[in-house]
């Protein structure tokens, strides 16, 4: 593999390494694997590293559904690029506590990040509530020039869903206030 892979030959590349022990090992972490080729996130790390990045090739690998190409996506997508409206499409797509963590990571990166948090912790859909508040943890890390009142300004949204019965929403919601609170 290398920067001028086509969207196709990585993901032929990752069928061929994908195991399917480690496809049904993701299932003891809770995470869903009829879209899992069963490829380490570590793994799947390095391909981004040696693709880099290429915008248009990134929603090429997202539009094949394969999660280990998502996250490929996600990391090898150019945030200044990347649109509210491409967070929203994508997100609309979650349906794992693990891709929704991994992409997160983009999204903070994103001008429109403080207008999704507010948009996606109002949403009712499980994993993109989850969503709002894995941008809430991440932009603690990412963001680090942001003044400390914007992180603070997240804690009405966190009370308001502290109550949310769903355990990816609910663990999401601890963890964006345990990254808030350090």
């Amino acid at each position: 593999l290398s920067p001028q892979s086509s969207a196709a030959e990585i993901v032929a590349h990752l069928r061929a390494i994908g195991s399917e022990q480690n496809r049904l090992g993701m299932l003891r972490y809770g995470i869903k694997i009829d879209r899992a080729l069963g490829i380490s996130h570590g793994m799947q790390r390095q391909i981004a590293r040696k693709i880099k990045r290429n915008h248009e090739r990134a929603f090429e690998l997202w539009d094949t559904g394969i999660v280990e190409a998502q996250f490929i996506a996600s990391v090898t997508a150019d945030p200044k690029r990347f649109s509210a409206e491409d967070a929203r499409r994508w997100a609309a797509s979650f349906d794992s506590w693990d891709i929704v963590d991994g992409v997160s990571d983009l999204f903070v990166d994103t001008d429109a990040w403080k207008e999704l948090i507010a948009e996606f912790a109002a949403d009712e859909r499980e994993f993109v509530r989850r969503t709002a508040f894995a941008m809430m943890a991440w932009s603690v890390v990412h963001r680090k020039q942001e003044p400390g009142a914007t992180f603070l300004s997240f804690l009405p949204i966190i009370e308001t869903h502290a109550n949310d019965s769903r355990n990816f929403v609910k663990n999401a919601v601890n963890w964006a206030l345990r990254s808030i609170g350090k």
